[in-house]
């Protein structure tokens, strides 16, 4: 296609096909955050969430529940970072962070985590709606 051609396109499609500049086709691309898998199940009356987070330092992640959604970043660091050479790199190193939307209604102000083995286990209590018994008047 020509140039021309293009220009008209461009001019009618308005900043939806702008032109860019070489500078800009240069730019590297944002840096992506990691996404650590995670289970989520009930047990009893509590919602578990867990991750697999080995070489994570407590003070490098943080967590949080705020009406249906449980949220969590942090960053792991690679301690080895200054090698020579990589022959194999597959680990994700750097940032991190997981939003989910939970499944049941939760009491976020009983959530508990701790991290044994390298798994980060948060521990949400349910909140059971039960069954009222509704008097009829007569």
């Amino acid at each position: 296609m020509s140039n021309e051609f293009l220009d008209k396109i461009r001019e009618g499609a308005g900043d939806g096909f702008k032109k860019t500049t070489i500078e800009e086709e240069k730019k590297p691309w944002p840096k992506q955050n990691g996404q650590p898998a995670m289970d989520m199940y009930q047990k009893g009356s509590y919602l578990i969430l867990q991750a697999a987070l080995a070489g994570i330092e407590v003070s490098d992640v943080e967590i949080s529940v705020e009406n249906d959604i449980f949220r969590m970043e942090g960053k792991r660091e690679n301690p080895a970072k200054q090698a020579d050479k990589f022959f194999l790199e597959e680990c994700f190193w750097g940032s991190f962070s997981r939003e989910i939307i939970l499944p049941v209604e939760v009491d976020a102000s009983r959530t508990e985590a701790e991290i044994k083995s390298g798994v980060l286990i948060i521990t949400i209590p349910i909140i059971e709606k039960g069954k009222q018994k509704i008097k009829i008047k007569e």
